[in-house]
């Protein structure tokens, strides 16, 4: 699955299994991608196929049993966990069904929480907390606690938060998957519309066309082997 440009992720026969009785469970199979900066790319599937799991690998929050995962043009295996820590918080955004939000903080401190590690009081990171949370919408709630805001909202606090370094790569998982069908494809907008205008390259595990097929390619993960789906569009 090579596709033309700069290569930002590159898996190379990433498998992954576990630990089960009798024989190991196989959930990846030598997954082989690659994705050009500037794509939006929608891994799709039943349940149980290991889409979060692939996702989990990508973001280096999980490793593969074999395989390689490159990170523009750098062998991750190659990383210490401080490097991959700081990769994780300067080079990557993260968005999970769950919002994650802490409920003492307003959304406006949320967003800037990953600012803290390596910019803390930095006043460009709050100008630009608070332009993303006009650009979604929330210029009236950034004083707002997670308690007052919507599902919707909560999830757009979420992005913000995501994008808040900005990350060469946004991984989303299921970002849609706790919001109802107007909040869901509300988000989806806002994510097409930060691949079409703003090049953000994203990888999105979904269970919903309707959000898979704003992204530039479906992919299908189904017994641990991906294949692209054109058939999906």
């Amino acid at each position: 699955m090579e596709r033309p440009g700069s290569a930002l992720v590159h898996l190379e026969g990433v498998s992954k299994s576990y630990e089960a009785p009798g024989v190991p469970l196989a959930v990846l199979n030598g997954i082989n991608l690659t994705v050009a900066e500037g794509e939006s790319i929608a891994i799709v599937g039943p349940s149980g196929s290991g889409k979060s799991t692939l996702l989990n690998i990508v973001g280096t929050l999980d490793t593969p049993t074999k395989g390689r995962v490159c990170f523009e043009g750098q062998d991750l295996s190659q990383f210490d966990e401080t490097q991959l820590a700081y990769l994780r918080n300067r080079r990557m955004g993260f968005v999970f069904q769950l919002h994650h939000l802490l409920p003492q903080c307003t959304a406006l401190e949320n967003v800037l929480i990953p600012t803290l590690v390596t910019r803390p009081k930095d006043s460009r990171a709050e100008q630009m907390a608070y332009l993303l949370l006009e650009r979604v919408g929330l210029k009236d709630r950034q004083n707002a606690k997670p308690a007052s805001l919507s599902g919707g909202e909560r999830q757009r606090v979420a992005l913000v938060r995501a994008l808040i370094n900005e990350p060469s790569l946004l991984l989303a998982d299921e970002p849609t998957g706790a919001l109802d069908y107007s909040s869901s494809m509300g988000l989806a907008d806002l994510l097409s519309e930060l691949n079409h205008n703003d090049g953000v390259t994203m990888i999105v595990v979904s269970h919903s066309l309707d959000i898979a097929r704003r992204m530039n390619r479906i992919l299908e993960l189904r017994d641990g082997t991906l294949r692209e789906r054109d058939d999906l569009k």
